[in-house]
């Protein structure tokens, strides 16, 4: 490496170091033990779920943000619970991953299960949520 891109503060070993940054302040969103705003992403997608699973699906509908409500409304909500049983088995965290680029916006998966006719069959929950000016909202929701 030339002495100017060691000036510079360019280079492999920045690159690497600013990769490395990144990547710790998008798993700190996560799993940052007990505290700040990570705490907070997870109640809302957690009381969200619990919102639906106790078939209060206007109180969770309620807590997701302008952008969720203008793909969803409170109609096609109503309707995905009905259609996705899984909705309302949905108990265990299973983790979270921060998808945002350039903004503070985190998925947290849960595992639900579906029977039919017998079978049970398990299912991911991700429930998106990014923070708003009154507190972190539901900004997707997808069931597999």
């Amino acid at each position: 490496m030339s002495t100017a891109s060691r000036k510079a503060g360019t280079g492999l070993p920045s690159v690497l170091a600013t990769i490395a940054i990144a990547l710790a302040a998008a798993v700190a969103g996560c799993s940052q033990a007990g505290g700040g705003a990570s705490a907070d992403g997870r109640e809302a997608a957690a009381s969200f779920l619990d919102a639906l699973r106790a078939g209060r699906v206007e109180d969770a509908w309620r807590d997701t943000s302008p952008e969720f409500k203008s793909l969803m409304g409170l109609d096609s909500l109503r309707d995905l619970v009905k259609r996705r049983p899984a909705l309302k088995t949905a108990t265990r965290r299973d983790g979270c991953t921060a998808v945002g680029e350039g903004r503070s916006l985190f998925e947290h998966a849960f595992q639900g299960a579906t029977t039919h006719r017998g079978k049970t069959t398990p299912a991911t929950i991700k429930v998106l949520v990014a923070p708003d000016d009154d507190g972190w909202k539901v900004e997707g929701l997808v069931v597999e």
